[in-house]
């Protein structure tokens, strides 16, 4: 996809007609659908600087103005883990929400996870197997296999596999041994 181009698809739960560009994902919400959506949204990475611990003290500090319903959309500029967007996005009813960051393909996982959340899941518990089948010596080869995947198709038409990849190598530095991660980040 080129750089400006912008395309609208669909999403399943929570949200209607979404325009994005490379690094940047808008959000029209559906106020039906979210209200009769048991799905709960939360962060599904790790990211450098990420506020998930600080939500009770953001939440001190948002404007009146979106306690009370005179904002409708919230910009994010810099969303990484998403964890403001997230509460943001469970506790307020707005009619537009826009994540965007410099990290493309953050953006693009955030995308494909949107389209197609089976396959990231399906990728992600395969990965999970792999993963769970290593013996210690192994975790460090396999890593390091699916890193050059990663890095040999980041650039290609953006996929579940993709997808996947990007959650696990975001997680796997952060564990010993990933045990139930894949499925319970998403």
């Amino acid at each position: 996809m080129a750089p400006n181009e912008v395309r609208t698809m669909e999403f399943e739960v929570g949200v209607r007609n979404t325009e994005y560009t490379s690094s940047h994902l808008m959000i029209e919400a559906s106020k039906q659908k979210k209200k009769e959506s048991k799905i709960r949204a939360k962060p599904f990475v790790k990211w450098a600087g990420g506020k998930r611990w600080l939500i009770k003290n953001i939440e001190k500090y948002l404007p009146n103005e979106l306690k009370n319903g005179k904002i409708t959309k919230y910009v994010e500029p810099f969303v990484g883990g998403g964890s403001v967007f997230f509460y943001i996005f469970e506790n307020y009813e707005l009619e537009e929400y826009v994540i965007n960051d410099a990290c493309k393909e953050l953006i693009n996982t955030y995308k494909e996870i949107k389209r197609d959340v089976e396959n990231v899941i399906d990728a992600l518990s395969e990965m999970e197997n792999e993963y769970l089948e290593c013996d210690e010596s192994e975790y460090k080869r396999y890593y390091y296999e699916k890193r050059e995947r990663f890095n040999k198709i980041k650039d290609l038409e953006s996929t579940a596999e993709l997808a996947a990849l990007f959650i696990f190598l975001n997680e796997e530095p952060n564990r010993s041994k990933l045990r139930g991660i894949f499925i319970g980040s998403l």
